[in-house]
């Protein structure tokens, strides 16, 4: 059984300005906030904003192209699964957050031994994270496991259309709890391993405590984009709203939102002597 790895898809970001008046966060024992408050110039609230953000990454090989990534292939968000399968059984396989919550089924089904790959197409939703891929394996007749393993991996873009946290209120208030959409605030984050489109492993990566935020009034197609430092504690941001530029084009503003998963298996046939075997998805990070 091979170690557990994790992985993540990639992107090289250059600009940002940023107007507010925060400062920089803070730790305490409350637990994890990360908060936004957006007022105009007149310090009133701007409400129904569109707060979009993504950790920058370190140690991400230059094989990929910033045009890879600023023009993701369609649907947006895929990534393969390969698993070997020794004997015909019940092959579970699902996808969880780091809160063991279940977020997708690629697989449960008896399939035949070979090779089996899975394709997961999550779309928009479940937000940019680390997820476990879990496998098993059971005897059809028994129902005795017969095999399982877990990897890690990693959906990760710089798309604002994709990247979403979420819309401030009617105090222009956008706040969260949630550690998971922020995966540098983690313990215990397994190692991430970044691979390309044919599986080969490219090296290790991390994502850095600096998060990119775009700032989107969708009615106006007004943006503003500001970098950050969020860390374990209170993240708390008064930002004044002052958009620079309209907000960047994208290739699916006039589609209908993608599924939540799309999944499909091949099968190939090997030789008798396969060994059991949950591979590392790719391209990892995947966006």
């Amino acid at each position: 059984m091979r170690p557990i790895a994790a992985i993540i898809a990639c992107l090289t970001v250059t600009w940002l300005c940023a107007c507010d008046t925060a400062t920089d966060p803070v730790e305490d024992d409350i637990g994890f906030l990360f908060r936004i408050e957006v007022k105009d110039s007149e310090g009133k609230p701007v409400t129904n904003l569109r707060i979009s953000g993504y950790n920058e990454l370190s140690n991400i090989d230059p094989f990929f192209s910033d045009a890879e990534f600023t023009s993701p292939p369609e649907p947006t968000a895929t990534t393969s699964i390969h698993t070997v399968v020794a004997v015909k059984s019940q092959v579970d396989v699902s996808i969880y957050d780091l809160n063991r919550q279940l977020i997708a089924i690629l697989s449960d089904t008896v399939l035949a031994a070979g090779t089996h790959r899975l394709i997961w197409s999550p779309g928009r939703e479940p937000f940019s994270g680390i997820y476990e891929c879990r496998m098993t394996a059971r005897d059809t007749l028994s129902g005795e496991m017969i095999f399982e393993d877990l990897m890690y991996p990693v959906k990760w873009t710089a798309d604002p259309e994709v990247s979403v946290y979420g819309y401030t209120d009617s105090e222009g208030i956008y706040q969260t709890a949630n550690e998971l959409m922020f995966p540098n605030v983690l313990e215990n984050v397994p190692t991430l391993i970044q691979t390309n489109a044919i599986a080969e492993e490219l090296g290790t990566f991390a994502f850095e405590d600096t998060v990119v935020l775009t700032i989107t009034d969708t009615a106006l197609d007004d943006t503003m984009r500001i970098r950050r430092v969020v860390r374990p504690g209170r993240n708390v941001f008064a930002i004044v709203w002052d958009p620079g530029s309209p907000a960047p084009a994208t290739h699916r503003a006039d589609e209908p939102p993608y599924p939540a998963k799309a999944v499909s298996v091949d099968s190939d046939i090997d030789p008798p002597d396969l060994e059991w075997s949950l591979r590392q998805n790719y391209p990892n990070p995947f966006n």
